[in-house]
């Protein structure tokens, strides 16, 4: 299933605000007995970031912080884009991403 979700993701004193878009494979339901006596534990669900979009940066020390949106970033906006799809691919994010799912709830992948 394609999905969006939009998250904070912090890299260092960063704030990164993107839209991702992703694929979530639903987890398996544990069996706990097929016919044959054999079981399943079931799985739980994964997501994959397809790519993501940078939409705001703020970044900062002890109070005093910049903000810019996608267009100030300019030809720098790719590059962010880059960085931080590397972290949401490292697996650390997945809790975060299912949770700002749009219409998660309404898709099945959480029975």
């Amino acid at each position: 299933m394609n999905v969006t979700a939009k998250l904070t993701v912090t890299i260092g004193s960063a704030d990164f605000f993107v839209e991702a878009d992703c694929t979530a494979f639903p987890g398996e339901k544990m069996v706990r007995y097929y016919s044959d006596g054999s079981g399943h534990p079931g799985t739980d669900p994964t997501i994959e970031c397809d790519n993501c979009t940078v939409l705001e940066v703020q970044w900062g020390y002890y109070g005093s912080y910049d903000y810019l949106d996608r267009d100030d970033l300019g030809g720098h906006a790719k590059l962010f884009d880059r960085i931080v799809l590397s972290h949401l691919r490292d697996g650390t994010h997945d809790d975060e991403l299912f949770a700002n799912i749009d219409d998660y709830e309404d898709s099945g992948y959480d029975d």
